[in-house]
């Protein structure tokens, strides 16, 4: 464990260290050994950034152990990037472990811990034990010495983190005092102050107290550098003589070269004058820092070695630094090549917001900017890359908690001499000084003003940093040049506000009253920033085109005050920067979430009160004889919003079509009047222009109510237009472009769009017409392809612009992407041709649906013996039939013209399409394969039938009265009433299989079995002797047994595609897209099949086939028959939601949430194609060679001990290992194994459950990940990054360490849960 740790091989030491665990367990007596122990499995888990575990080390020392070590949950905050307050905890537990105080003066605690609660994380962690602990001088603790050091080490190591020298400078006087009052001889920092003390007056620009500080370190002495030039360098110079295997060393000794190097270059410049002395300098300077590169690819080269995600941080940035060092020698800071690339563009990707990186970068961007005094050449805009630098970097700091941190490099961004900051009144007081001058103040100094703001709501300050950011808001928003910084400061004003909703929700009140009553007196500063904010005049012609919120389309419906001050601080984000996306989306948000609420309780009774001048309307079209109470009857109906009825208002939409729309608005006229009338029935002998005008009052209310949906649809097209690039951005700034290009593609935003203009459509869509149909028409195809299928399955909405404007969305879809609509395009055509058509006794299609109708139609036969066929049946089902053939006729219209638009743009793909489909339905299931199928379902009717004939027989041979040919006319009548249902089934098989066949295995079939089954049907329909009913079913047992040999034999599992499809096998060169395909460009096509089918032998006989690719890849799919996949490719569609949601996460967290899909293509309602996913393996598999091991294992011992195994290489399935302890148990309870298993007690399976699990191992999977890892590192990564899924349809879930999945829909056992290894 300590090698690993020394050597830079953390998962080495945690993989060792999780099994030393687990033995100290069984054994707690070790003393301090299981805390040192414990101590280095978290450092290690430290060192690879896994806070969350590190946190489980903590429980499980808390709760298995016994041991409560605090301290675990300080290396968390370390491991997670929370420095400042890991620090501070360290001191903390070093004071309650040696009963000193050795605490040194930092940040104030209260703010730290403020700045590390989960409110301002990243993403939801645990939360972290011991928040409320107070610093309280005690006794000193049994800790171990060992441990004791290595807390002081980590407190060291967290200031050298934020390179807070002046607090490592003070830490290490701290220590030294503690080691004197305790007298503790192994309390040592492992830190080299030497090197400490250079890195800090290189940052100050100090160089020579820096030359003199490298001059104590080992390596190449920095006057040989300065002196003359060197033909050969000696790289063991450059590095200590005693280089450490730690990895940490080798980036030091670099770092050392890197500062000799710049020091070097800062003492030649005053040389630059003197051109041989200078190029002198130089070229020996570029020497050293080509040879600096090299040693820093070592560290690179060797990661590369191992299976690693991704290369070294800190190594490939020193190597950039080299780069980048060389370039300023070689061309005089005049070209881009000068700069470290790194840019706010890394803030979206960088995992756990490490601020190090970034120190380093600044470290010599600063030293960079320096040098621009003494070069006066035109020079690269170090200024500005060094703002960006430092803001990012201020970002990362107060994502973490690092408020001191972030505090000075703030400062360090306005050029600002920081005072002393300890408090958070400090921090308000030092950020109104700060500000930005010149030309970068345009560019860079919203950005800061914004950071500051952030900072210090982080730091508790939510007032002061709402009051500030209103103010800077004010200020962007008469500036025309600070469009983003409007929105970015809009919004997140707004959401500091909702996250602050009980406190602020008050003064919001106040803010909406001072609107109406025109009275300023008596706000506070931040009412008075809103309401000036909201009072802003419009700046462009987009305020037009969507006006202002009013409150008598909001407060007087229903919205909440401060909720539409919050509205209006959205709307005017819109306007100011209408080119944000994000600004569109949370209009839109706000606007469709209130929009529902108004629209629910206006639908369902409640109603929404009428203005004074609605009322003024009715009251002067009304009579002045009539009451109060009449009045307001009348005004409570007009305030209702009639929608539709509860069949629209379903997600499932099932309705009958109406004649138009027209009829459907006076329908809800009429619908209103008539409960105006049964209120005030003298309502009837109003004229008609009164009439009308109380109609006319009443549409002004619904327009209203439905105004904020309105508002919500047309933000939610713009969003959409935005995200889809048809609204372009300044291009004049390729770096505003860069960095503000990715924030509009918003995914997962974009799905609950198209989701929620979806439903609006399905259900309102009489309201929303006007936006609607506009929208639709004008709307980018792109943020539409993530919700295809929901876009199909509403092609049979009642409205005709509806279905019309759906159509021809997914018309332009086509057009752009015609391989996503490609097959449920062609899938629903052939489909409602199928099901308008008259199903023959030879269409193949019939084959599907066979199997599943003929056990429902035997029992419904079956209730009237001798009675009607369940031809009958069909009489019955035309009733319905009539009534759906205007939806068929509606939705056949729409796919024809989808169809039509993919046939116009390429023919060929859509007559190979329907070609491939009709071939898939053919095999879905083989001629052998039905009849086997149906043999087996109906061989248990059969054998009952036959029970009940032989009892027939029996009274009939009893009865003396009856003549012989009476008795076998009686007992022929009885056979053919009880076999008639039997019979109608088979010939509806035999129909489909005598027609002519088409393929080699039909031809086959029919000469192998068919005139077998010809006999075996008529033997069954005319018995040669009614006495023996049984002998009627020997024909067709022998023929289901003769095809359950073939079956049964492994060569059956195999077929070759030329002999069941002789069109796919000479399929070749199509232009047909693979199943699945989503991909914008470049699409895959299919270039032929393989060549052949592999059969699985479950109960539907599904069918794996390879596709393979234009691309030369092959691409395995499963063809499964018999069941609907509909439900599958929504799951699907689902889990690829999941993983856009989670998308952002993944980039800023570790470790990676990811549910691992695949492709699902329906083809109808009873067959799909499944994308087959290799390099999986099925848990049973893993449980089936532990048992296989086992009974080798217990062989081998017979064997070494001359006895004789019993049934040796015999491993019994987990069914008959169940059986085998479930009878005895039951047994003894006095109950057997035919009694129904809901009659079996609950306290018998579980103890028979907790026999078998106790006889399998528990790490029996963690075993498996092990065993197929080469390196421990990789071992790591897999258990960080493990995907568990199932087959359709269930769920899958990707987690760490390998949980079983939590939500599982449908058929779920060992065999379907796959286990894929990454």
């Amino acid at each position: 464990m300590r090698v690993g740790l020394l050597a830079g091989q953390p998962a080495v030491t945690v993989r060792h260290g999780f099994d030393l665990l687990t033995e100290m367990k069984t054994n707690p007596s070790q003393g301090n050994e299981l805390e040192v122990t414990i101590m280095m499995v978290v450092e290690a888990l430290c060192e690879l950034h896994c806070p969350e575990a590190i946190q489980g080390i903590a429980v499980w020392s808390s709760s298995i152990v016994g041991k409560n070590l605090l301290w675990i949950n300080s290396v968390a905050q370390q491991a997670e990037g929370r420095f400042e307050k890991a620090s501070v905890e360290y001191q903390e537990h070093l004071c309650a472990m040696t009963g000193v105080d050795c605490c040194i003066s930092s940040f104030d605690k209260s703010v730290l811990t403020l700045a590390n609660t989960g409110r301002n994380s990243a993403s939801p962690k645990h939360s972290l034990n011991g928040e409320s602990r107070k610093t309280v001088l005690s006794k000193p603790t049994d800790s171990s010495p060992e441990v004791i050091n290595y807390l002081g080490n980590k407190a060291c190591e967290c200031y050298i983190a934020i390179a807070d020298w002046t607090a490592v400078q003070e830490w290490q006087n701290a220590i030294h005092d503690l080691k004197k009052s305790t007298s503790s001889t192994s309390l040592n920092l492992k830190a080299d102050f030497n090197y400490i003390k250079s890195l800090s007056s290189f940052e100050s620009g100090e160089f020579v107290e820096c030359t003199e500080q490298l001059e104590l370190l080992p390596g190449e002495n920095i006057n040989l550098l300065a002196g003359g030039s060197k033909e050969k360098i000696d790289m063991k110079k450059l590095l200590p003589n005693m280089l450490s295997p730690d990895p940490r060393e080798l980036q030091k000794s670099i770092e050392v070269q890197l500062l000799r190097s710049s020091v070097c270059l800062a003492t030649a410049l005053n040389h630059i004058e003197q051109d041989q002395k200078w190029q002198s300098i130089t070229e020996n300077v570029v020497k050293y820092l080509k040879q600096t590169s090299r040693i820093a690819i070592g560290p690179l080269r060797l990661s590369t070695l191992t299976v690693s995600q991704s290369l070294p941080v800190l190594s490939t940035l020193q190597l950039y630094c080299s780069s980048a060092l060389e370039n300023t020698v070689s061309n005089r800071l005049s070209t881009e090549d000068c700069l470290i690339p790194l840019f706010s563009e890394a803030l979206r990707s960088c995992k756990q917001h490490d601020v190090r990186p970034w120190m380093q970068a600044l470290r010599y961007t600063m030293y960079q900017s320096q040098l621009l005094e003494k070069i006066k050449e035109q020079t690269v805009p170090i200024r500005s890359h060094l703002m960006e630098l430092g803001l990012t970097a201020a970002k990362f700091a107060r994502k973490r908690g690092n408020v001191s941190l972030a505090t000075r490099l703030l400062a360090q961004c306005s050029e600002v001499q920081l005072a002393k900051t300890t408090t958070a009144q400090d921090l308000v007081q030092h950020f109104k000084k700060l500000s930005t001058q010149g030309q970068v103040d345009e560019k860079w100094g919203p950005e800061l003003d914004i950071e500051k703001t952030k900072l210090l709501y982080t730091a508790g300050q939510s007032t002061h940093a709402m009051e500030m950011l209103s103010s800077c808001a004010i200020s962007f928003c008469k500036s025309a040049k600070a469009e983003h910084a409007v929105a970015k400061s809009i919004l997140t004003l707004a959401k500091w506000i909702q996250a602050e909703w009980k406190e602020i929700s008050g003064q919001l009140k106040q803010v909406y009253r001072a609107q109406q009553q025109q009275n300023f007196t008596g706000l506070s500063t931040l009412s008075k920033n809103i309401l000036t904010l909201i009072e802003l005049p419009s700046v462009n012609t987009v305020e037009e085109e969507y006006p202002r919120i009013e409150s008598e389309s909001t407060v007087h419906i229903g919205v909440g005050e401060p909720d539409f001050i919050l509205g209006q601080l959205y709307h005017l984000s819109s306007v100011q920067a209408p080119e944000v996306a994000k600004s569109w989306a949370a209009l839109a948000s706000w606007a469709y979430r209130w929009g529902r609420k108004v629209v629910d309780n206006a639908s369902q009774g409640e109603g929404v009160r009428l203005l004074p001048r609605e009322k003024s309307e009715v009251q002067n079209l009304l009579p002045d004889t009539i009451t109060e109470e009449e009045k307001e009857r009348i005004y409570g109906i007009l305030g209702q919003a009639v929608c539709r009825p509860a069949g629209i208002q379903d997600e499932d939409i099932t309705l009958q079509i109406t004649e138009s729309e027209d009829n459907e608005e006076d329908d809800m006229v009429d619908v209103i009047w008539r409960q105006l009338i049964s209120s005030c029935p003298w309502l009837s002998e109003l004229d008609e222009s009164a009439t009308e005008g109380v109609i006319k009052v009443w549409r002004k209310v619904v327009d209203r109510i439905f105004s904020l949906y309105k508002l919500s649809c047309s933000a939610y097209f713009t969003f959409l237009k935005l995200n889809a690039g048809q609204i372009p951005l300044d291009e004049d700034d390729p770096r505003l472009h860069l960095s503000h290009r990715p924030e509009q593609s918003t995914d997962d935003v974009i799905v609950m769009a198209t989701l929620r203009l979806l439903r609006l459509l399905v259900k309102h869509a009489g309201e929303l017409r006007q936006y609607l149909e506009h929208g639709l028409e004008t709307t980018p195809t792109a943020p539409w392809r993530g919700i295809i299928p929901q876009l199909f399955s509403r092609l049979n909405h009642p409205e005709v612009y509806v279905r019309q404007s759906i159509c021809n969305l997914l018309c332009r879809v086509a057009q752009d992407s015609p391989h996503l609509i490609l097959y449920p395009a062609i899938v629903g055509t052939i489909s409602l041709s199928s099901e308008s058509q008259a199903s023959g006794n030879k269409f193949s299609s019939a084959i599907p649906t066979l199997l599943g109708n003929i056990q429902g139609e035997e029992l419904l036969v079956s209730e009237c013996e001798g009675g009607s066929p369940p031809a009958s049946q069909d009489s019955n089902k035309d009733e319905p039939k009539s009534g759906l053939n205007e939806d068929q006729a509606m939705m056949q219209d729409c796919y024809s013209k989808i169809v039509d638009k993919l046939s116009s743009a390429n023919p060929t793909m859509v007559l190979q399409v329907q070609m491939l489909v009709a071939e898939l339905r053919r095999v879905t299931v083989l001629w052998d394969e039905l009849w086997l199928g149906v043999l087996l379902q109906q061989h248990m009717y059969v054998l009952r039938r036959i029970q009940q004939l032989e009892d027939e027989v029996k009274r009939v041979q009893n009865n003396n009265t009856l003549r012989k040919e009476e008795k076998i006319a009686i007992m022929r009548e009885k056979h053919t009433a009880l076999m008639k249902p039997i019979v109608f089934a088979l010939e509806h098989v035999r129909s489909i299989t005598a027609a002519p066949a088409e393929t080699p295995h039909e031809k086959w079939f029919q000469d192998n079995y068919g005139d077998a089954i010809e006999n075996a049907l008529e033997k069954l329909k005319t018995p040669s002797n009614p006495a023996k009913p049984g002998s009627s079913w020997i024909p067709f047992k022998e023929i289901m047994l003769s095809l359950q040999q073939r079956a049964q034999k492994r060569a059956s599992y195999i077929l070759r595609l030329e002999e069941i499809s002789p069109w796919l096998a000479a399929m070749t060169n199509t232009e047909i897209a693979l199943p699945g395909e989503v991909s914008a460009r470049d699409t895959v096509t299919i270039h032929s099949v393989g060549g052949t089918i592999t059969i699985l032998p479950t109960k539907t006989k599904p069918k794996k086939l390879l596709f393979l690719g234009s691309d030369g890849k092959s691409y395995p799919y499963l063809f499964k028959g018999l069941e609907d996949l509909h439900l599958d490719e929504r799951i699907m569609q689902f889990l690829s939601i999941v993983n856009t949601m989670f998308a952002t996460i993944n980039r800023q967290e570790t470790p990676r949430f990811h549910a691992r899909h695949y492709s699902v293509t329906p083809l109808g309602t009873r067959s799909g194609l499944i994308q087959w996913v290799d390099g999986a393996t099925p848990l049973f598999g893993l449980y089936k060679r532990w048992q296989q091991r086992e009974a080798a294992l217990q062989a081998q011992k017979a064997q070494d001990s001359y006895q004789t195994p019993q049934n040796p290489g015999i491993v019994p399935r987990p069914s008959e290992l169940y059986y085998s302890k479930i009878g005895p148990a039951l047994k003894a309870v006095g109950l057997s194994l035919d009694v129904s298993r809901r009659d079996w007690p609950l306290h018998v399976m579980k103890a028979v459950l907790e026999e078998l699990m106790e006889a399998t191992p528990p790490n029996l999977l963690a075993k498996e990940l092990w065993s197929s890892c080469t390196t421990p590192d990789e071992w790591w990564r897999v258990t960080q990054v493990c995907v568990l899924f199932c087959l359709p349809p269930v769920l899958y879930c990707s987690l760490s360490s390998c949980p079983p999945p939590d939500l599982v829909v449908g058929d779920l056992h060992l065999n379907l849960i796959l286990h894929l290894l990454l």
